[in-house]
């Protein structure tokens, strides 16, 4: 059984490891059980020469959901004055602006959210590129 890497897959732990093998393979074990399988046997017989790979968290990603106020801030000031503005002439903005107001948190990747802010750039009231920047 050829181990290509070994790492630990906690960061408190240092028993638990992932072993990939060469066939892409990967299992997850503890490094200190007894080698009574074929695969603990290569994994006792790796580290005698081998130290694992430190435990290496994931990439923490940008939160997706933010409040209300949270979204409310990625506006300009400008931008945010004209859509409450058009609100009071437009039934369509009013509707969007009442659903922003009422809701608890703002899903940056639900498509109500885009097709809203590109409804606020196709009636003029922000630029159409800053439809991106906000949910990014």
């Amino acid at each position: 059984m050829d181990i290509t890497s070994v790492v630990y897959t906690g960061r408190a732990s240092q028993t638990a490891v992932a072993v990939t093998l060469r066939d892409g393979t990967v299992w997850h074990t503890d490094a200190t059980l007894p080698a009574d399988t074929d695969l603990r046997a290569a994994l006792h017989l790796w580290t005698q020469d081998n130290v694992p790979a430190p435990y290496v968290p994931p990439a923490a990603t940008p939160r997706r959901i933010v409040t209300v106020l949270e979204f409310r801030d990625r506006l300009t000031p400008g931008e945010e004055v004209a859509i409450t503005q058009a609100s009071m002439a437009s039934a369509a903005v009013r509707v969007w602006l009442d659903r922003l107001s009422g809701a608890q948190e703002v899903n940056l990747d639900d498509p109500r959210t885009v097709a809203g802010l590109h409804a606020m750039a196709a009636a003029g009231l922000l630029a159409a590129e800053r439809v991106t920047e906000i949910v990014a």
